[in-house]
């Protein structure tokens, strides 16, 4: 919604930095967590064993 009022020129530069900023600090906090997940599961995978393995 911000970007098309920008885009429209309804607002200005300094209106639209703090929500650019906020959306990526949500993205980063997404992109975060899937590290973690994959993390946590790169460490659990080492004792369950591979995909489709039968050991």
């Amino acid at each position: 919604m911000a970007e098309t009022r920008y885009a429209a020129r309804d607002i200005s530069r300094t209106e639209i930095l703090p929500v650019r900023r906020d959306w990526a600090s949500v993205q980063m906090s997404y992109l975060e967590s899937l590290r973690d997940m994959m993390q946590a599961w790169a460490a659990l995978s080492r004792y369950v064993g591979k995909p489709g393995s039968t050991e």
